[in-house]
């Protein structure tokens, strides 16, 4: 129902921006009080015009395009759904100065109530090595009690991910993490699926020595400084 009232607000004065651009004299955001306004401007497209003398220095005019301000308002309204407030409403204002030619835009935001991690599952662990699991559980990006923010999550399946690898198990299988969220308390269970598949080795390892060079160094002192060997896990 907001896009469609964000079109309405934006359809009338389309064509008399197509035939004469409007400054963005301002663009506000209010109501924001989690979320930093360097935050949610770094996600929006739309932006304001700079003061006049440093316009005329170092910057130039911002125009007001209706498309991309809605598409600002799809932008902010998915970035605080990715940050964990699914309760979120956001409204737009836009006041026209024919005058001056030049627009106010202004975001009104009511973040709602922010979800929370209040479970943290790691499922495919049994059978991995020891090392491993305390490798996945000593370190997490995420932990439970912290806000569910989307790109963390990603970053910390990104992490188990790479700490399979190290561990040889290349071909390690993942799902999208499983984000469960409670009616009754609106936090969230976070779970991260393995399927480990196969453990690799080093198979044999052949030293090629550089033929347009006299000297040459011999084969088992260049595999003594090696910190693997055939045979050990890749």
């Amino acid at each position: 129902v907001r896009i469609i009232i964000v079109a309405i607000f934006i359809y009338p004065f389309s064509l008399s921006w197509a035939q004469e651009p409007y400054e963005v004299g301002s663009l506000r955001l209010v109501g924001n009080d989690i979320l930093s306004e360097d935050q949610l401007l770094s996600v929006v497209q739309t932006r304001e015009t700079p003061w006049w003398l440093w316009k005329i220095l170092y910057s130039k005019p911002e125009y007001y395009d209706p498309l991309v301000f809605e598409s600002d308002f799809l932008r902010l309204h998915r970035f605080y759904q990715n940050n964990g407030f699914f309760h979120a409403q956001i409204d737009t204002s836009i006041s026209f100065d024919h005058a001056d030619k030049s627009v106010s835009l202004t975001f009104s935001i009511h973040e709602g109530v922010r979800s929370f991690i209040d479970t943290l599952l790691y499922d495919g662990l049994v059978g991995v090595p020891p090392g491993l699991t305390d490798e996945v559980r000593g370190n997490p990006l995420i932990e439970v009690g912290d806000a569910f923010i989307t790109d963390r999550v990603q970053a910390e399946l990104s992490r188990v991910v790479g700490l399979f690898a190290n561990y040889g198990y290349v071909n390690v299988k993942v799902e999208t993490p499983k984000a469960l969220r409670y009616a009754s308390t609106n936090n969230i269970a976070v779970t991260f699926a393995f399927v480990r598949g196969d453990r690799y080795r080093f198979g044999s390892i052949d030293i090629i020595q550089d033929t347009s060079v006299a000297e040459r160094i011999d084969t088992a002192i260049v595999l003594r400084h090696l910190d693997f060997a055939t045979g050990d896990f890749y």
